[in-house]
């Protein structure tokens, strides 16, 4: 890459533009944006003009200028979209945007491991190109802080507890502005793309928002099970750094903010039931009576047909006749 000249075209809001020859074509980078190494003449010259402009020097060497084609990088997966994905980088916590086939089958808050392809900036955002070899899930890697465990009155033996509850740009004073509920509505009224938006701008915001992870396994339950149990599972994940080994209190289901903890564990165990895995399942829905004795979410049915052995689809197609023979008698 070369650049051949700096000029102004005439768009004010544009400024200045470079032009870069690269192989046989010239392409106009704004100056701003200009990527240069260190000890290049112009390094001075673009940092001296987005000064001027009022912004940060351009950050070079390290992070993700450091990142070299066809070299793996691990990326935490903060929100999916269409065609890319919001990440920061694992040691970093630098944003980038990914952009890669199968962009679907990522989940937020797992570390996915990409071979990078090609790196570039536009407008300031770092993209990234290339081929996702693997993902996992560990939350104690993410960097997050636990969220709050606030001590409630015990109507037992065990200590009672309540999880607080993450949701960016709620007010709390009103579900109006509940960014959760308002996703709740639009999937109702069939409108899962935007349902999906609404959750994926909260867990970019805050991967602990584990409402978001629960209702996101919601939506593909039915027909991809296994990644359902995957957005269940990093909320579960996420809760649980708040409870720590041991834990041998409750999380009674009248304190609102147990509630998406307590889905995620719900969703987490009809997933693995869905799947065939009969005795995680079940262990999933003895801790769902553990946590919450009241039981309001119907563990002990549901653990009764698990221990049974009874298929996920039979159980709900027994559910399904139940209903309809309820809706006749009325």
């Amino acid at each position: 890459m070369k650049v051949v000249a700096v000029e102004r075209q005439g768009n004010d809001r544009r400024g200045l533009v470079a032009q870069v020859r690269r192989r046989s074509r010239t392409h106009a980078v704004s100056l701003a944006d200009l990527e240069v190494e260190p000890d290049s003449p112009l390094a001075n010259v673009v940092d001296g003009y987005r000064a001027w402009l009022g912004l940060e020097p351009a950050a070079r060497g390290g992070g993700t200028d450091a990142i070299e084609p066809g070299a793996p990088i691990e990326l935490v997966v903060l929100a999916v979209k269409e065609s890319a994905a919001s990440c920061r980088t694992l040691d970093g916590g630098e944003p980038i945007t990914l952009r890669t086939t199968g962009i679907w089958k990522l989940v937020p808050g797992e570390i996915a491991t990409v071979r990078a392809k090609k790196r570039w900036r536009h407008a300031g955002t770092v993209y990234l190109s290339g081929k996702v070899e693997s993902s996992r899930l560990d939350v104690v890697r993410l960097g997050l802080k636990p969220l709050g465990l606030e001590p409630r009155d015990a109507e037992g033996p065990r200590p009672a507890f309540e999880m607080k509850q993450i949701i960016p740009g709620a007010d709390p004073a009103s579900d109006e502005t509940d960014p959760i509920v308002e996703a709740g509505a639009l999937y109702e009224v069939g409108d899962p793309v935007g349902a999906r938006t609404l959750l994926m701008r909260e867990l970019r915001e805050d991967l602990r928002c584990v409402d978001a992870h629960a209702h996101l396994g919601n939506h593909v339950l039915e027909y991809r099970a296994a990644d359902a149990l995957r957005h269940y599972e990093a909320g579960l994940r996420i809760g649980e750094l708040s409870l720590g080994p041991g834990f041998d209190g409750v999380l009674p289901w009248k304190w609102m903010d147990n509630r998406p903890f307590l889905r995620c564990l719900h969703g987490h165990g009809l997933a693995l039931w869905k799947l065939g895995r009969m005795e995680e399942a079940e262990a999933t829905f003895r801790r769902m009576l553990r946590l919450n004795p009241s039981d309001q979410q119907g563990a002990r049915v549901l653990l009764d047909a698990v221990e049974d052995r009874m298929t996920y689809e039979a159980f709900a197609a027994a559910e399904e006749e139940a209903e309809r023979g309820r809706s006749d008698s009325w």
